[in-house]
C-alpha cells in the first residue's frame, strides 16, 4: 500500500495516482446553502469525468492552446478545469460577468482575451446563451468559440447545472 508520500511529476499523475489509491473516497465537496444538496465527487468519478472531457477537447484543440474558463464554482468548474490539464491545455478561470453591467467582468475577460491571446471559452449551456452575443457585441471580442460542458461531456449525470 502506498505511503502516501509518492513522487509525481504532473498533476495528471497526482490524479491518476489517488484515483487508483482512493478510487471511492471523496475528492471533492460542494457545500449549498440548502440543507441536504451538497455535492460529492470521488476520485474515480473525477478521473473518468476529466478524461472523458479531456479526450473531447484533445480531438478539438491542440497542446498547450489557452482555454478561457466562464463557469460558476462547482463541479462543471472541476471537471472544466482538470480536463483542460488532462488535454494538455492551458486554462484561465475567471468570474463569470452575472449581467451585462457587470463591467468589471467584462473587462477582464475582454482584457485577458487580448494579452493571453485564447479564442476559446468553456461554458455551460446556459452561460454560453447568456453572454456569447454580448460579448461579441458589446465588447468587441468577435474571434472566440465557444465549447460548451454538456456538450463535450453530455452523458455525466448533473454535473452541468445551468447556474
Amino acid at each position: 500500500m502506498p505511503d502516501g508520500h509518492e513522487s509525481f511529476s504532473t498533476l495528471v499523475d497526482v490524479l491518476d495516482g489517488r484515483s487508483s489509491q482512493y478510487a471511492a473516497k471523496t475528492a471533492f465537496t460542494f457545500v449549498t446553502s440548502r440543507a441536504n444538496e451538497d455535492t460529492h465527487i470521488s476520485y474515480n468519478e473525477l478521473h473518468d469525468a476529466n478524461r472523458a472531457i479531456g479526450a473531447s477537447l484533445q480531438q478539438t484543440l491542440p497542446p498547450g492552446t489557452c482555454v478561457v474558463l466562464l463557469l460558476p464554482t462547482g463541479p462543471a468548474f472541476i471537471h472544466a478545469f482538470f480536463a483542460c490539464i488532462y488535454a494538455g491545455l492551458l486554462p484561465v478561470p475567471l468570474p463569470v460577468p452575472r449581467h451585462r453591467g457587470d463591467r468589471r467582468a467584462w473587462y477582464r475577460l475582454q482584457g485577458v482575451l487580448e494579452t493571453t491571446g485564447a479564442q476559446w471559452i468553456l461554458s455551460n449551456q446556459h452561460r454560453r446563451d447568456l453572454l456569447a452575443a454580448d460579448l461579441q457585441k458589446q465588447h468587441g471580442v468577435g474571434k472566440t468559440t465557444w465549447l460548451v460542458m454538456e456538450e463535450l461531456a453530455p452523458l455525466l449525470p448533473g454535473a452541468w447545472p445551468a447556474n
